[in-house]
Parts: C-alpha cells; sequence; structure tokens
C-alpha cells in the first residue's frame, strides 16, 4: 500500500480515505498499510493497544514520526518525565510546521485521550488528524475478555475517539467474527 502511487507520485489510497468513519479490513499482514499512514500527506494519530508496534515504527521511523510515550520502567517509574514529554512533543510538531511536514503521532489507547486535551489546549485541533486506531479487532476482543479496569480505558478511549470524524479503522483479523460475539 506504501508504495501504491499514481504517475504523479500521489498516494492512491488517499483516494479511499473520506472524512467519515471508515474500516480497512486488510486481511493480510505486512502489506504496508501502517507505513502508509504513516508518509503519506496528512496529519495522522496512530492509535494501538501494542506498544512494541509503537516502538517498532518510532524506531523506524526516527525523526519523523513522535512516540506519546507514557510507559513505565521496572520499578514503576515514568521512562519519561511528563514536563519533558510535552516540552518534546511542542518541539516535534514545531519542527514539523517549519518544514512543512504533516505531523505523525504514535500513542496507545489508554494514552489517548490525554495527547488529545495536550493538542487541544495548545491549539492544535484535533479535527485536523486522520486517527488510525491499529489493530481495531482489540477493541472489541478486549471489552469482551479483559477484566473491569481494562473496560473503563476501552469506554474512556471510545468516547474520547468518537467527538472526531476522520476515523481509520484497521485490522488483518476479521472484525466482522467478532462483532457478531458480542450482544451489544
Amino acid at each position: 500500500i506504501s508504495d501504491w502511487k499514481d504517475y504523479s507520485g500521489r498516494y492512491e489510497f488517499d483516494k479511499y480515505l473520506l472524512n467519515t468513519p471508515v474500516i480497512v479490513n486488510k486481511q493480510t499482514t505486512g502489506c504496508g498499510f501502517t507505513t502508509y499512514v504513516l508518509v503519506n500527506n496528512e496529519n495522522t494519530i496512530l492509535v494501538s493497544p501494542r506498544t512494541q508496534l509503537l516502538r517498532n515504527k518510532w524506531e523506524s521511523f526516527s525523526g519523523r514520526v513522535f512516540y506519546f510515550n507514557r510507559e513505565y520502567d521496572e520499578s514503576g517509574k515514568q521512562e519519561i518525565e511528563l514536563g519533558d514529554l510535552i516540552m518534546n512533543l511542542g518541539n516535534y510538531i514545531g519542527e514539523c510546521h517549519s518544514k512543512n511536514q504533516p505531523v505523525k503521532l504514535l500513542v496507545t489507547y489508554d494514552s489517548f485521550p490525554r495527547l488529545c486535551d495536550l493538542l487541544e489546549s495548545n491549539g492544535v485541533p484535533v479535527r485536523d488528524f486522520r486517527i488510525v486506531i491499529d489493530e481495531s479487532h482489540c477493541l472489541i476482543k478486549d471489552v469482551q475478555m479483559k477484566e473491569h479496569g481494562i473496560n473503563c480505558v476501552i469506554s474512556d478511549f471510545l468516547r474520547r475517539l468518537f467527538c472526531y470524524q476522520r476515523l481509520l479503522f484497521v485490522s488483518a483479523t476479521p472484525i466482522i467474527e467478532y462483532i457478531r460475539k458480542i450482544d451489544e
């Protein structure tokens, strides 16, 4: 997908991105879809339940993406102090604007509301971003299978997520089969 361009160099998949929620059931892993959303010309927030995926993308796209990392180390201390994280985020966004490049942010489901609050409080409208929910089948699976604490995280995430229109739900796992298993 990340190599699929027209003769002028524009990404062909851009034609399918609407300003409404879209589900991409790609059915094939490793097809370059996550890479596509990190290299196209849209401001993007990539949300994933998998910190390892976010770390890998952050390392692969060093300098081009910003990982809003609120992880904790083995001692229970936050890896990056919140003040430093906020300062680094502001610097990254400023650098993107000065280079006329799209802003590409990586974040976990649980940190998404905090990131949105920070962006909005600093005059960066979240509605200007394409919000890509990677591994979106996990939303359904995790709510169904996990304990109360995880349900609260997912509920808070979904409540905030659906405030926005430019949503792209991505999964290589057949989502319909998960939806059929949930009464709601």
